[in-house]
């Protein structure tokens, strides 16, 4: 988690072994992206315990500068994208799924946005008032913003109907772009 390594590496030993769980019951290849999900969520938190542990004592090395982009592209880049698809890919009812393409056509503009941004532009982390910080080489527009959290938090409306929202607090998870520290705050 976004608070210290052992939060972070208990994360990752308790949503691998869901995953795992949910790889076991998954019935058809429709839910495995779905029931792959706390396997993605485990290695991005892995990602997060490794940086912790290197960021005091190498904040500006090659791996902790490596760490932060794979955790950038998986929290940035890949959710947007991917989660829409494994929720369209298990939604039963044809005219739910019409609707949920509009998610998949969001989380795909936002999330190639996005991975543009973070090959192209500096990015990096920092430890902050006992959070990680992560900071990206540019500010997003407020369009983007939205989209990013509008999508976010709209992805598994449609699934049976049942209304889900993430919130991640401090922490950088879902959390857009904007509302980051760029380098020039610190």
């Amino acid at each position: 988690m976004c608070f210290s390594a052992t939060a972070s590496f208990l994360t990752t030993g308790l949503t691998a072994a869901m995953g795992l769980a949910s790889l076991r019951r998954a019935k058809t290849w429709r839910e495995l992206p779905l029931a792959l999900a706390p396997v993605f969520f485990a290695v991005q938190q892995g990602l997060e315990g490794l940086l912790w542990l290197n960021l005091p004592a190498a904040p500006d090395g090659s791996l902790s500068t490596g760490l932060a982009f794979l955790f950038l592209v998986l929290a940035e880049a890949f959710w947007p994208i991917y989660a829409p698809i494994a929720v369209m890919l298990i939604e039963p009812n044809q005219g739910r799924r019409r609707l949920i393409l509009a998610c998949v056509a969001a989380g795909l503009g936002v999330g190639t946005y996005l991975l543009w941004y973070i090959v192209n532009w500096p990015h990096g982390a920092v430890i902050q008032d006992g959070h990680i910080v992560y900071i990206n080489g540019t500010k997003h527009g407020v369009v983007v913003a939205l989209a990013y959290s509008d999508e976010a938090g709209h992805r598994f409306r449609f699934e049976a109907g049942q209304s889900f929202r993430f919130h991640s607090g401090r922490c950088s998870d879902l959390k857009p772009a904007i509302f980051r520290t760029d380098p020039g705050s610190r």
